[in-house]
């Protein structure tokens, strides 16, 4: 798509062109399965990206519908989902994506960074763990 340039730069040509990166690891968390989970995934199907989940263990009835629903509309190189524990998402983290998009706590984000820092994967990280609240002595509790 040919965007404008600036005057001074008369001369010169600008477009934006989309191109995908390619297979984007997605770990979701378990207090919101389906949208953490689906969410990134349009994101990066819209781009032109394959996507790989490992929804929450922590949601395991969730994580399950969605590996059956997942499985059954798409091509395991299109969108795959892995479930399992902890030594699951150890492994997952450790692949070489060519993105890995993760939304959990402080600690386990420590974890997900220094496993993709060995395959210089980028990564994009949603921390949380943090809900501040403050009750004062207006409040009827």
């Amino acid at each position: 798509m040919q965007v404008e340039t600036a005057a001074r730069m008369s001369s010169s040509e600008a477009w934006i062109e989309n191109q995908s990166i390619g297979v984007i690891g997605i770990m979701s968390p378990w207090n919101y399965p389906v949208q953490l989970s689906l969410v990134p995934a349009i994101s990066a199907f819209a781009a032109g990206n394959r996507v790989w989940l490992k929804p929450s263990e922590r949601s395991s009835r969730t994580s399950g519908f969605l590996a059956i629903l997942i499985q059954e509309y798409f091509h395991p190189t299109e969108f795959c989902v892995t479930t399992g524990g902890p030594d699951v998402a150890e492994q997952f983290i450790a692949l070489p994506f060519d993105h890995l998009l993760f939304t959990g706590s402080e600690a386990i984000g420590k974890k997900v960074m220094r496993a993709a820092a060995e395959n210089l994967t980028p990564v994009t990280l949603e921390l949380g763990g943090k809900t501040p609240a403050i009750v004062d002595s207006s409040a009827n509790i």
